[in-house]
């Protein structure tokens, strides 16, 4: 929540620059539809005067003129749509950003997940010992004492039966 608190002031920003170049294009667009009129609107004055203009209507054509090469670059040039484009590759980016983000935040929620139920399946382990349904409880700690014997065995093969002296017994034979 917090990176989106920190990218959504400038992903609106973004949009608003987007949304102004596209309506800004628009306008410009309207412009020169009217700047063409008016050029067209001249010629037809002075095609229809034989005379010539007088000197208002030159010097109107000529305030045109010179208004309409200033902004024949602005109107000509590809500025707009690259600001338009620019805007859009930083929604987009600010967009991917969050999901990356969220994306990271699942991933660790489902990991912290993973790591408690590894944690509590190994606390299960070490508590517990061999279940057999159906058997006692006496008889599941006998079992559970008979493995502890078993684990604190050296030789890790059949162990030997000692007698009181630790000397190997020897069975006896009874006449």
């Amino acid at each position: 929540k917090a990176v989106e608190a920190r990218v959504e002031p400038l992903r609106r920003l973004a949009s608003l620059a987007c949304e102004s170049a596209d309506e800004i294009a628009k306008c410009l667009g309207s412009l020169q539809r009217l700047q063409r009129g008016l050029v067209d609107g001249l010629r037809d004055f002075a095609a229809a005067d034989p005379a010539g203009m007088d000197g208002p209507a030159a010097g109107l054509a000529q305030t045109c003129s010179s208004f309409f090469r200033d902004c024949e670059q602005l109107l000509a040039g590809d500025e707009l749509r690259r600001v338009s484009a620019s805007c859009e590759q930083v929604i987009q980016d600010c967009d991917n950003m969050v999901d990356l983000v969220r994306s990271e935040e699942e991933a660790s929620c489902r990991l912290q997940h993973y790591v408690e139920k590894v944690g509590w399946l190994q606390r299960r382990r070490a508590s517990s010992f061999h279940y057999v349904p159906g058997m006692r409880r006496s008889n599941h700690e006998e079992l559970r004492n008979d493995e502890s014997d078993d684990d604190r065995e050296d030789d890790g093969g059949e162990g030997e039966v000692l007698n009181e002296a630790g000397a190997p017994h020897t069975p006896s034979v009874g006449l």
